[in-house]
């Protein structure tokens, strides 16, 4: 399953004021600041542990923060249960107008190794 970024509420789209700053998922806390949608994707797949592909179309910057409860995501776990992912997509939707949808597709994957 990858996740994928779109555009629901274009008019929530919280724009960034230009302070540079980069993405941050710690305990129950997600937050980036002054990022493309390509790299807010990127940063969510992190956070999540799944993919997420960018398709917004969106060329703005964006900064988002996200709380939650300790009970609902913890983003210290090495795996995310449904429940967990499901907070975070309910979150962004409702802060940013933007949604994750899961979706089954092909996706190219790079695997780097140590030379010894």
């Amino acid at each position: 399953v990858v996740y994928v970024l779109r555009v629901r509420d274009a008019a929530r789209i919280p724009a960034s004021n230009g302070e540079a700053w980069g993405m941050v998922s710690r305990d129950q806390t997600f937050s980036a600041r002054d990022q493309t949608s390509a790299d807010l994707a990127h940063s969510l797949g992190g956070a999540l542990g799944h993919v997420v592909v960018d398709e917004t179309g969106y060329d703005g910057r964006i900064t988002v923060r996200l709380d939650f409860d300790a009970d609902e995501v913890d983003f210290e776990k090495s795996v995310m249960p449904a429940s967990a992912i499901d907070a975070v997509r309910a979150g962004l939707l409702e802060a940013t107008g933007l949604e994750l949808v899961p979706d089954v597709r092909p996706v190219e994957w790079m695997v780097v190794r140590a030379r010894r």
